[in-house]
């Protein structure tokens, strides 16, 4: 029987990706959910890559690169579970005490790979699985929401232009000048002592509107 791939880090690697983006998803533009995808991914396989030429099988540094990456992904979230407890008027550094158990697991889940000869077919079958259906929720909202926004760019008509009553070559040149935060007159003359006088009168000589 053929051995499955160990594609479960490449899987768990994307889950918390794609769970922050798909909790936001009507802020999210799609080009940054790819680039952290790729980047992810990437980090994933340089992960692998550096465990298999340690323990020497593709099942266990895939197992181990999981652990990982399972580890630091939700680090965070038991930290900040656990950041208001308190040892009498003390308040616990969650860190000092979740740091250390995290790497003491990494290392020595890395040194009893690295020692056993066991191959783990069927747990990469089933860590693929359920890496697989652990993404369908946030893989289901982003491909829907996507799938909302091509179809509302494809049903957006631009809105047609009134037809000109007149012809162009009879109706005039019309300058809309907009001077923003530009004082008046009375400012300019009052706040800084300005006479803006001659601008005005220019304008009244190109018959313009004020």
């Amino acid at each position: 029987m053929k051995r499955p791939t160990a594609l479960h880090p490449f899987l768990f690697v994307l889950l918390p990706v794609l769970t922050s983006y798909s909790e936001r998803v009507d802020q999210t533009l799609f080009a940054e959910v790819w680039t952290a995808a790729a980047i992810a991914l990437a980090f994933a396989a340089l992960l692998v890559l550096a465990t298999l030429l340690l323990v020497r099988s593709l099942d266990r540094a895939a197992l181990w690169v999981t652990s990982a990456v399972l580890v630091f992904s939700y680090y965070g979230a038991a930290s900040h579970w656990m950041g208001h407890w308190r040892l009498g008027a003390f308040e616990l550094c969650m860190n000092w005490f979740l740091l250390p158990p995290c790497m003491a697991f990494l290392g020595w889940a890395g040194y009893r790979l690295a020692r056993t000869s066991r191959q783990f077919g069927r747990v990469t079958k089933i860590l693929n699985l359920v890496a697989a259906f652990a993404l369908l929720v946030p893989g289901a909202r982003l491909g829907v929401a996507g799938a909302s926004r091509v179809a509302r760019s494809l049903s957006r008509r631009p809105a047609a232009l009134p037809k000109a009553t007149r012809k162009s070559a009879s109706l005039p040149d019309i300058y809309y000048i907009v001077l923003d935060r530009y004082g008046d007159a009375d400012t300019l003359k009052d706040n800084y002592s300005y006479d803006n006088q001659e601008f005005y009168d220019y304008l009244k000589r190109k018959d313009s509107t004020t």
